[in-house]
């Protein structure tokens, strides 16, 4: 709810400020930029391994370890359900990108979204940080599994992140660049 939700909610009083302003000198009034996340269109894992993108490197370590306290049918089936509805959630809001980026484009407003590829996390708790994976990147042999199906060879940072907003919300870099879905991710979705 809070991926889909959100993510309107925040297009809508975005897009209802920007059209309160006055143009700038390169003819826009704002820039929504959306996080949301490469599973959007390509899904992530079912049941404890990879699909299709991950590639011919071997199976990633099971969660099970993780999770002995649930039934092995148990698990596959909250894996499954939870995973699909992340994947769902941030689609529907990859989605609603395009859907506003054609909108609101003639008068002034851009809407781009960057598809957040897997992201390395430091020991301080400053990076940027997902509950949904950090216990499995929090494994050495996992994450260093997950840098050699990435072709940039890394996880990413959240400077990675960071810069592409930065270019994205640049009327004067980016103003033609509207209703794109820019995956930072090293190359893993390009496989």
């Amino acid at each position: 709810s809070v991926n889909a939700r959100g993510t309107f909610l925040g297009c809508k009083y975005a897009a209802q400020q920007f059209l309160s302003q006055e143009l700038d000198a390169n003819g826009e009034r704002g820039c929504i930029i959306n996080v949301t996340s490469v599973a959007g269109f390509l899904g992530i894992f079912e049941c404890g391994k990879p699909i299709r993108k991950l590639g011919s490197g071997g199976p990633l370590p099971s969660i099970d370890a993780k999770l002995k306290h649930f039934e092995r049918d148990s698990l596959e089936l909250i894996t499954t359900w939870l995973l699909g509805a992340y994947c769902a959630s941030k689609a529907s809001s990859q989605g609603l990108t395009r859907a506003i980026a054609i909108e609101y484009a003639s008068r002034g407003i851009r809407c781009n979204t960057i598809a957040v590829g897997l992201q390395i996390f430091d020991a301080e708790n400053t990076d940027i940080e997902s509950s949904m994976l950090a216990p499995f990147l929090a494994k050495q042999e996992f994450s260093s599994y997950l840098a050699t199906v990435i072709p940039a060879r890394r996880l990413g940072r959240p400077s990675d992140v960071a810069n592409a907003a930065v270019w994205l919300g640049s009327s004067a870099e980016s103003a033609y660049v509207n209703g794109v879905i820019l995956p930072v991710d090293g190359g893993f979705s390009a496989r």
